[in-house]
């Protein structure tokens, strides 16, 4: 998925820079899927660029998303655990919130779950890879087939 990803993602913020919210997006996956390989570097390249995408205008989940790639960009993963929690509880999920968020929530614990493993913190990597999956299956029948099999495998690959 990251070969196929990456590319194209590049291209769009090269060639579209005023496309923020389709770069930010494109981005955190492109970091999420770096975080979940272990791919430090793959975080450092994706980073800044989520990073220049952040305006103030923005969500708080979103600002402090970008700011957890951050710290793991920059090697500090307790930071960014910290940061994809606050993110995930800045979220203010309820059983009624509309699907994407439950969506968001997903990824910011997978983030806090690379997070976690980066800092050879087991419980706290038991215990988001528990967030992702709990919030996986409230969703899981409203998702796309591919896009729940790739997280379901990224939480079966994180719980090894």
């Amino acid at each position: 998925v990251r070969a196929a990803l990456e590319p194209p993602c590049r291209e769009l913020a090269t060639r579209h820079p005023t496309l923020a919210g389709p770069i930010a997006e494109c981005s955190a996956e492109a970091s999420l899927l770096a975080a979940l390989a272990g791919d430090d570097a793959g975080v450092r390249a994706w980073s800044p660029i989520l990073a220049a995408t952040m305006t103030a205008d923005l969500p708080p989940p979103l600002r402090r998303r970008a700011d957890a790639f951050a710290a793991l960009a920059a090697g500090d993963p307790r930071a960014a655990l910290a940061g994809f929690r606050a993110a995930r509880a800045a979220l203010g999920l309820t059983a009624t919130s509309p699907s994407w968020l439950h969506i968001l929530a997903v990824e910011l614990a997978l983030g806090g779950a690379a997070a976690a493993r980066a800092a050879a913190d087991r419980s706290a990597l038991a215990t988001e890879v528990a967030v992702a999956r709990t919030e996986l299956a409230a969703i899981r029948a409203e998702l796309p087939a591919a896009l729940a099999a790739r997280r379901a495998a990224a939480l079966a690959a994180l719980a090894d």
